[in-house]
């Protein structure tokens, strides 16, 4: 564009300038930017200049789902990756934040689970599990998933405009992203009994609960029917989440509930099998009763829930 220029305020006519501009539209509310939709399981692509995550590290979302929780006022989401080693050498398990963007541009950040191992074997994949606490009101229509790399000190205090940290002062938290990709939450098989817990999948035929009258008080065992199926080459330890089975009276009280694992001496298996659950005891039993089977995940800021199920006897 071409503007006219004033030299001085004795001039007499002004001279002609060329200029360039460029116009920029900010995206409609509701919308977000056109870009390729993520495939599940396909590696990101993370930004070549960050120091949280090795080169020679793949990270794929595996899992994102969302759920309602009985009992509670909010939603929740769950975000499972797989980190690969893919080098010969053993490195360490990187370390980075998570947070999902809504199409209204509303954040909501991630809670790590709260153990992770601390070294990656070469050829191996290791699952960390992220959780999101969001409203009710929440739809999840569209979502943005970025992965987050918490700034060093140094860089944390120059990023703060007119501020200077003192060495009794903590530098204040500041993150940059270092790969984003948009995707849809996964949706449960609606009319099946399997459920994707990954590496894990699992087909539950069949559970009831069993109620034994002692001592004038009442224990409770849960017995289970099922498949669990575990993907190849990927790592689970304790540290993995587990499957609560719980027990709800019809007046609405947790009668009884245990946290099964997938590892350890005890882990769950295939076929029948028989759970205590008689860590609440009452005095008495109604009928009818109901059997929630939640995923829980131990993240910093507490225990995650991920109800797969729910049924009535």
């Amino acid at each position: 564009m071409t503007d006219s220029f004033l030299p001085g305020a004795e001039a007499q006519a002004a001279i002609p300038l060329d200029t360039g501009k460029l116009a920029i539209s900010l995206p409609q509310s509701g919308q977000l930017p056109a870009t390729e939709a993520y495939t599940i399981g396909r590696p990101m692509v993370i930004d070549s200049l960050t120091t949280a995550i090795d080169s020679q590290t793949e990270v794929a979302l595996m899992e994102l789902t969302m759920h309602d929780n009985p009992g509670e006022g909010f939603k929740s989401a769950v975000a499972k990756f797989k980190l690969t080693n893919k080098s010969s050498e053993p490195v360490t398990t990187p370390t980075f934040q998570a947070a999902l963007v809504n199409s209204e541009g509303v954040t909501y950040q991630g809670a790590r689970q709260s153990s992770v191992v601390q070294t990656m074997n070469p050829g191996l994949g290791y699952v960390v599990s992220y959780s999101f606490i969001m409203p009710q009101t929440e739809e999840g229509a569209a979502i943005q998933l970025k992965l987050l790399e918490p700034l060093k000190p140094s860089d944390a205090e120059s990023a703060q405009p007119g501020a200077q940290q003192t060495g009794s002062q903590p530098a204040a938290s500041y993150t940059t992203a270092i790969a984003s990709v948009y995707t849809p939450f996964q949706e449960a098989d609606k009319g099946t009994k399997k459920y994707s817990l990954y590496p894990f999948e699992l087909t539950i035929r069949d559970v009831a609960a069993v109620a034994t009258y002692m001592n004038n008080l009442y224990t409770y065992k849960v017995t289970l029917d099922m498949d669990i199926e575990q993907k190849e080459n990927v790592v689970v330890d304790e540290n993995f989440s587990k499957l609560r089975l719980e027990i709800v009276d019809n007046g609405g009280r947790v009668v009884g509930y245990k946290d099964a694992a997938f590892t350890g001496e005890n882990k769950l298996i295939s076929g029948k099998q028989t759970v205590d659950a008689s860590n609440i005891t009452t005095d008495q039993f109604n009928y009818p009763y109901t059997i929630n089977i939640y995923e829980t995940i131990e993240t910093q800021n507490g225990t995650a829930k991920r109800l797969l199920m729910s049924t009535t006897k």
